[in-house]
């Protein structure tokens, strides 16, 4: 159910954030595309991490429901500024 992500900013704590979705019980993962340099996607959709390049990256998280049953969303993190 999220709709969009946050942006970051270079060398700054990206904002912890917890992906959400209808159905629960799920794993997450990037299926394809790039997270920003520096984030982590956990498992249990939390994203978090210091963005170490600028830049805008687009990618596609997959929520894995159970074996024959999975979700796709595209996201896109802008990540700003300098150090």
């Amino acid at each position: 159910t999220t709709e969009t992500l946050p942006n970051g900013t270079l060398g700054v704590a990206y904002p912890a954030t917890s992906l959400q979705a209808s159905a629960g019980g799920g794993t997450w993962s990037i299926s394809a595309g790039l997270l920003p340099t520096g984030l982590t996607l956990t498992p249990a959709g939390v994203l978090s991490g210091t963005p170490t390049t600028p830049g805008t990256f687009n990618f596609t998280v997959r929520y894995q429901i159970s074996a024959t049953s999975a979700a796709t969303r595209p996201f896109s993190i802008v990540v700003g500024g300098s150090l």
